[in-house]
């Protein structure tokens, strides 16, 4: 099932029945982070994948204190290993700024979309 599927099917469910189905995948997406970061090395694209999903997950269950530097560690992945200009590091950055927002980090926020000329 790929990802939006899952999502999908989050969404149908209860909201208490869909934040244990989350809370589950925590310690799944942790362990496949960590194999890759060792199989294949922090700045492969793979590996990075899987740093944004728990990132996201952390987003998700309303971590943000833990995925906020998973999503800079993403990005900083991505303008190594693609460069700034790349759609994916400039993905990587919205998604930051987004979460940054929501925190209430708008001057950093801001920097980000000024030195990348993104918007979220």
């Amino acid at each position: 099932m790929g990802a939006d599927a899952g999502r999908a099917a989050l969404v149908a469910l209860p909201p208490a029945e869909a934040q244990g189905r989350l809370n589950e995948a925590r310690p799944q997406l942790e362990e496949a982070m960590s194999g890759k970061r060792v199989a294949l090395g922090e700045a492969h694209p793979s590996t990075l994948s899987s740093v944004y999903n728990l990132a996201d997950l952390l987003r998700q269950l309303g971590d943000a204190d833990a995925a906020i530097p998973l999503l800079r560690e993403e990005l900083a992945g991505c303008r190594a290993t693609l460069g700034d200009d790349h759609e994916d590091t400039r993905y990587s950055v919205r998604n930051l700024v987004g979460l940054l927002q929501e925190q209430g980090a708008a001057q950093e926020a801001a920097q980000l979309q000024d030195a990348f000329n993104v918007q979220p």
